[in-house]
């Protein structure tokens, strides 16, 4: 075995334990998460609404904030749009009608691709 190979081995196995420990933080977290709502749950019961009400917010502001991290471990903020301009000026009369009239969309008008932002041929 090369030495080349030994660096890239030793690398995917430091990746690996890496990847390991992040998917174990974030399981800590929000098992941590769980028993805040629970905290949170007890307080609201015995009407500590305030208390309750800040606790939380701050569990509901931490589970977006993980909501924003993707599987290589990269913070991401999540944009999704369709412009149904450009959806309509690609519709043929018929197409439209059948809008207008069912509410239906063309057989080419795939929902997921169109948020991800990739174009379908309209026939």
């Amino acid at each position: 075995m090369s030495v080349d190979d030994l660096v890239w081995n030793e690398t995917l196995n430091v990746l690996a334990v890496a990847q390991q420990r992040q998917r174990s933080f974030l399981e800590t977290e929000l098992k941590l998460c769980r028993t805040r709502l629970d905290f949170g749950r007890l307080e609201l019961a015995v009407g500590n609404r305030e208390f309750a009400a800040r606790i939380i917010g701050k569990v509901v502001a931490a589970i977006q904030a993980y909501a924003k991290i993707n599987s290589a471990g990269d913070w991401i903020d999540r944009t999704e749009t369709v412009s149904l301009n450009q959806l309509f000026d690609r519709m043929s009369a018929q197409e439209l009608e059948a809008h207008a009239q069912a509410g239906t969309l063309p057989d080419w008008f795939n929902y997921t691709d169109e948020l991800r932002g990739v174009v379908n041929e309209a026939p």
